[in-house]
């Protein structure tokens, strides 16, 4: 089941036991409790907001999906290589989410930038615990008849229980 979280309090507490059990790991999770606290700081999460880490989505995840009160949706794609894979999934929740990231732990080439632009795609920067936004994702309408089963998908999450 994919974990959901009701408050930035249930989510704490799920982040604090998923860090403990990670705290050695060099994969991306190591991206995802800095990047954490950035959206809480940066007032872009609250307490009202949905929180989904791997959320099922037309046949793969998305490793961080955040649904605000006021129903604005943003996508996080975690990479710490192969960037150009991680823009292509970035894309791809473009058509349904509000507002679509790739969050990296390295600075993307140049050419690399200039496409997450072109597809409206931000690029978030997490090095040494520290989160700088690089590029800005703009807020774009989603496709309607996907949104809505993304919010479904939410709504079905909240239903389950979540963890």
């Amino acid at each position: 089941m994919t974990p959901s979280y009701e408050s930035i309090a249930d989510l704490a507490l799920a982040l604090q036991q998923h860090a403990i059990a990670t705290a050695d790991s060099d994969g991306e999770n190591r991206l995802l409790l800095p990047l954490l606290r950035w959206l809480v700081e940066s007032r872009r999460i609250n307490a009202e907001t949905r929180i989904a880490l791997e959320l099922p989505w037309l046949g793969r995840r998305v490793d961080l999906a955040t649904l605000t009160s006021t129903r604005r949706a943003a996508a996080y794609e975690l990479k710490l290589g192969s960037l150009g894979r991680a823009l292509e999934q970035a894309t791809y929740n473009r058509s349904v989410f509000d507002r679509s990231y790739v969050v990296t732990s390295s600075m993307p080439r140049p050419e690399n930038l200039a496409l997450a632009a072109e597809h409206g795609i931000g690029v978030i920067l997490v090095r040494d615990r520290q989160v700088r936004r690089i590029l800005e994702s703009p807020a774009l309408p989603p496709t309607p008849e996907l949104r809505t089963r993304l919010l479904s998908k939410f709504t079905s999450l909240r239903a389950a229980g979540g963890v």
